[in-house]
């Protein structure tokens, strides 16, 4: 989980905050994530695809994990990152700066 540039990682210790799930067919019980694309994801938050690679690039948006050159989101993850970002008032951000 990202929270304005730093990782979250309490989030990464139980599997069910991760949106695993477990796997009943026959690959041994392994657990299997259910992940996002990009393009998902950009239709899941509004926000376009580009402004998705911006973020990655610059950091603040959602975490995501890629697997070989596959970007990817965990439904889970990205639901608590866009809670992290509730706001009383627009000067909020203002405390981390």
């Amino acid at each position: 989980m990202v929270v304005r540039g730093q990782v979250y990682r309490e989030s990464l210790v139980c599997t069910h905050d991760l949106g695993m799930s477990e796997d009943t067919g026959d690959s041994g019980g392994r657990a299997k994530f259910g992940f996002m694309d990009e393009n998902e994801l950009s239709e899941y938050i509004d926000v376009p695809v580009a402004t998705l690679r911006s973020m990655r690039s610059r950091g603040g948006g959602p975490p995501f994990v890629k697997l070989g050159r596959r970007v990817r989101y965990v439904p889970s993850v990205v639901d608590k990152w866009i809670m992290d970002q509730l706001r009383t008032t627009t000067g909020d951000d203002e405390d981390d700066e």
